[in-house]
Parts: C-alpha cells; structure tokens; sequence
C-alpha cells in the first residue's frame, strides 16, 4: 500500500512540473521594449517571402516557382486583413512602390539579414518566457523604406515555407506505410509561416511568432490544382490568425 502511494505521488509531481514547464515555454520572441499599443500607429507590412517545394519519388525537391508568386499574394494580404481585423493600422507596401522608389536591391539584403537572425532565434522551436521575452537582435536601419510621413514606424516580415508531394509520392508513401506501418504519408505535406516586426528607426526584431500545419494529405491526393488554389486562404488565414493572435497575449505578460 505505500508503495503504492508512493509511486502514485511520484507520477503526480512528474505530471505537475511536465505542466509547469510546458506553461513556461513559447513560440514567440519579442523585445523586452515592445509594446503592442504601437501598433495602434501605422505598421507596414512588407511582401512575403515565399518558398514552396514538390517532393519526387526519389525524395528529390524541386522549386514551384509560379505557385509562390501566386501565394505570396494571398499570404500577405490574409497578414493585413487579420491586423486590421485586430484594430491595427496596417499598410500593405506593394511591389510596384517597391521597384518605382528603386528600393529593391536594398530590400533584399535587409531580407537577407533579417532571414539570418530569425534563424537564430527559432535553433530551438520554442524557449522559455524568460529567454524568449528578452531578444536583443538587430538587422540594421530600414531608413531606404523612406517612411517620411509617418510618425510610429514599425514594419512587418513574413516568411511561408510549403511542402507537398507529387500524387506518385503520396500513393508510394500511403503503400508502404500499409507495409511496414510507418507514417510517412500523414506528416510529409505541410506549410510554415514566421512574422516579424521591426523596428524602423533602430533596427531591433521587436517581436516574432511561428507556426506550421500539416495538411490533410488524403484530402490533397484527390484535389486538383484549381479546388487546391480554391482553399489556399481558408488554410491560411486561421494560422495566421493564431500567429498574430498571440500579440495581445503577450503583451499581459
């Protein structure tokens, strides 16, 4: 009998502080300095950045260029109708201004830079609040944005990462899962998404999040193309909303 009430106690303290320290850890990295009534300003949202890929038979990868045009779209535009949705004053800068004031070249390297410490920043998926509410990473000044007329400067990045597999792959997947009781075929198709704000005079990453999906791969199999496209903003704009979501959670903490 004790030691039962032992053991029992034992797997009450290990269920309590597996709780505790999964509480006390987050996807979500921000500046000690950040304040979310900021965005209550204006707040320009850069165009995403999109990478999609296909996975071959033989696992080879290889790039979907149109279809990351195509998305990029939908992606950014799901970013800005869910921030106004939240009562923010969010501003889609559009490719065309971008290429007109000649500011493309200077946008790509502070890409570039930005990319590298969000890299940084998620080597562990998620941190603890400590750590993660505490960031002290910069990319440099976006002074070549030439935000003039505006008064609160804060601008946003976007990052979708999606992969799917060929019809080939899925039904080689789904077969030898059968076979030898794997689940290739349930986790191999999915997207990723990264926000990030910046802030325009100094340069600091102020606050990021990130999520992923798995996609419902017996769905995919027997979609075409164009019922796929069809669904691409309904997929979207829930993570999205959960990603954005979390920065009014933050900020009570």
């Amino acid at each position: 009998m004790k030691i039962r009430t032992v053991f029992c106690f034992f797997i009450t303290l290990f269920v309590l502080l597996s709780c505790s320290n999964s509480s006390s850890k987050t996807t979500v990295r921000k500046n000690s300095n950040f304040n979310a009534t900021a965005l209550n300003g204006s707040l320009l949202v850069l165009p995403t950045k999109a990478r999609a890929y296909e996975r071959g038979l033989l696992g080879n990868m290889s790039r979907l260029y149109n279809y990351e045009e195509y998305i990029e779209t939908v992606v950014v535009n799901c970013i800005v109708k869910t921030l106004q949705n939240m009562g923010y004053n969010a501003r889609l800068l559009p490719n065309s201004e971008i290429y007109s004031k000649e500011m493309r070249d200077n946008m790509l390297i502070t890409a570039d830079k930005y990319k590298e410490e969000i890299k940084s920043l998620y080597k562990m998926y998620t941190l603890d609040k400590q750590d993660a509410f505490n960031i002290k990473n910069n990319i440099g000044t976006l002074s070549f944005l030439k935000l003039n007329n505006q008064k609160k400067k804060l601008v946003l990045f976007s990052d979708y990462i999606y992969i799917t597999n060929t019809n080939n792959t899925k039904v080689k997947d789904l077969a030898l899962d059968l076979i030898f009781g794997t689940h290739r075929f349930e986790s191999a198709e999915g997207l990723n998404i990264t926000v990030g704000i910046v802030d325009y005079y100094t340069g600091n990453i102020m606050w990021t999040n990130k999520s992923s999906l798995h996609i419902d791969v017996f769905e995919s199999l027997f979609n075409d193309s164009k019922s796929e496209r069809n669904s691409d903003e309904k997929m979207i704009l829930p993570l999205i909303e959960k990603v954005l979501g979390s920065i009014k959670d933050t900020e009570k903490e």
